[in-house]
């Protein structure tokens, strides 16, 4: 596999092509150094590299392009490693890829778990916009509004529910959220209690159907978490919701990027 290769690749909402010399030794290495490149990650950064939710390690990588790069869909989605949370703080790696010269953008603590995150650019310049604000950053419904929403009313009737209906119950609170402003954001802990308010009013219910945050080695997953990254990509389609080039124009701000570790977003 001593040749040029042209991969495509993505890497927070942001899709390019990666053009690398593969030397049939150092594939992934070489691979990683472009995308860091291409997407102005800072040299230092780990990245993982990913195949539709599948984490890619070095000693299949080549063989890995070499069976499926003739395919149309073959895409390597590109993503900070947790293992930057380390070496790195949020703020080193979001100063070099945004510039020295940039305002310092707020951080939040978590101090249960001493992780901090930055507000994305979505977020951000929708913070110049109070009424907007209220909404992003608004409550999720509790137990009982949720058992207020008339499709939930209905299915309560049902002793047992099947897997249809457990989808439903997730599209049918993610729906309701986002239909105020789709631009509302849905953190792991808001993920946690609606999968607590589901049970609650679905005693039959376990709260792992509907929500398991990403840990070490596995992604989030859930009727939930899927639902949400289902409607935000229906809605991005739509052109309902902002897009980060669109807001680079509005609020002349470069990029933010979004570091969650041990975390998932949006």
């Amino acid at each position: 596999m001593s040749d040029f290769k042209l991969l495509k690749t993505t890497f927070q909402n942001k899709n390019e092509f990666v053009a690398v010399l593969f030397d049939g030794i150092n594939d992934y290495k070489l691979f990683a150094n472009e995308v860091k490149k291409t997407y102005n990650i800072p040299p230092a950064a780990e990245v993982e590299i990913y195949n539709k939710n599948f984490l890619i390690i070095p000693r299949i990588f080549t063989a890995l392009v070499q069976q499926y790069i003739s395919s149309t869909d073959f895409v390597l989605d590109i993503k900070l490693s947790d293992d930057n949370s380390a070496s790195n703080s949020t703020a080193d790696i979001e100063s070099q890829l945004s510039g020295s010269n940039r305002s310092q953008k707020p951080v939040f603590q978590n101090t249960s778990s001493e992780i901090y995150q930055t507000l994305n650019d979505d977020d951000l310049c929708l913070s110049h916009n109070s009424s907007v604000d209220r909404h992003v950053y608004s409550s999720i419904p509790t137990t009982e509004e949720i058992k207020k929403l008339a499709e939930i009313r209905h299915l309560m009737k049902y002793n047992t529910l099947e897997n249809k209906d457990r989808t439903n119950i997730a599209k049918i609170i993610i729906s309701h959220i986002l239909r105020e402003n789709p631009n509302r954001r849905i953190y792991k802990e808001d993920f946690l209690k609606l999968s607590q308010s589901i049970i609650e009013v679905f005693p039959s219910e376990v709260i792992e159907t509907y929500y398991v945050p990403f840990t070490k080695g596995h992604l989030a997953k859930g009727k939930l978490f899927d639902s949400y990254n289902n409607k935000r990509t229906k809605l991005s389609t739509q052109g309902l919701i902002n897009r980060r080039t669109n807001l680079k124009k509005k609020c002349n701000y470069t990029q933010f990027y979004i570091y969650r570790f041990f975390n998932t977003y949006f």
